[in-house]
């Protein structure tokens, strides 16, 4: 069930996922789904997370699968919204999982987003 949600989302089926992938991820999770019988219970933050948004200042990257839930795009709209120092990659075909599926993709726009963090970090630049 986690599979076929966070993998192929709610826009494919599974055979449309390439069979590696789907063994990869579902290897990934096995330890957490083992791990949560004896995980301590999430404590809430004061004030929560979503009210101090606009307090971050570091540059982040938000990596979006086209495919994914509607809520993960909601989501991430809010992110873009609410932080100055946002920069959303899109990418087209995947869902949840884009950094499995697209690890060129990724592997490709990390070192230029990081490139740009150094170029604006530079005097005079901000």
């Amino acid at each position: 069930m986690s599979l076929r949600h966070w993998v192929d989302g709610p826009h494919r089926r599974p055979d449309q996922i390439d069979p590696g992938t789907r063994r990869a991820v579902g290897h990934m999770y096995r330890p957490s789904f083992e791990r949560a019988a004896t995980m301590i219970p999430p404590q809430p933050l004061d004030p929560p997370a979503i009210h101090r948004l606009r307090d971050l200042v570091v540059s982040i990257m938000l990596v979006v699968g086209d495919l994914d839930a509607d809520v993960i795009h909601e989501i991430s709209n809010l992110l873009v919204e609410q932080i100055a120092c946002v920069r959303r990659l899109d990418l087209p075909g995947v869902a949840h999982m884009a950094s499995m599926e697209r690890p060129q993709t990724l592997n490709a726009a990390v070192p230029e987003f990081l490139a740009q963090q150094q170029r604006d970090a530079l005097p005079g630049r901000r």
